[in-house]
Order: structure tokens, then sequence, then C-alpha cells
């Protein structure tokens, strides 16, 4: 199983491919969501819209969101060799504009 746990004030969400469970109360049972079309599978989500965007002609341009994603990570990495908070800045990186 390959998921991630989101951990916030107000609860916590856990992803995985089946989807995602959603846990508001301590002690609570989750609430499972997920896509009522992809039985389970969020990997059928993703492959059904990436399909109809090109029918459609309007795929999305994710270039944006990976470059933000491995610039989080170098940040963070440098946060940690370094023992110091980063900013964008500090990585010396040009704006980064969607």
């Amino acid at each position: 199983d390959i998921s991630e746990t989101f951990i916030g004030e107000k609860g916590t969400v856990r992803t995985s491919r089946r989807g995602y469970e959603l846990f508001t109360k301590a002690n609570a049972a989750p609430q499972v969501v997920q896509s009522a079309s992809s039985k389970g599978d969020i990997t059928m989500d993703a492959v059904n819209a990436f399909v109809e965007g090109a029918r459609t002609g309007k795929i999305e341009n994710a270039a944006f969101w990976a470059v933000e994603s491995t610039l989080t990570a170098i940040m963070a990495r440098e946060a940690i060799y370094s023992g110091k908070p980063m900013t964008w800045a500090d990585l010396k990186v040009g704006e980064i504009k969607a």
C-alpha cells in the first residue's frame, strides 16, 4: 500500500490509490470517500481525465506543478542540511508563474 497522511487541526486525511479516508473525530471510524466511477482506484480517474483532455484538446499542463513540487523538495533538503529555515528567495530561483 502506498498512501499519504495529512494531519491538520480539524482532522486527518489518508490518501491512497483506493481513494481517501477522512478522520474528523478522535477514535471515530473514518469517512471513506472515493469517486463512484473509479470503483476504488483513483488511477483510473486520472487516466480518464487525461483521455478526455486529449479528446477535447484541453490537456492540463502539469509542468508548473512538477517544478513547484521538485523545488519544494529541494528547499526542504537545503533546510535540513543547513539547519535553517529556507525561502524561495534562498534557493535563488526565478519567479514561478503558472
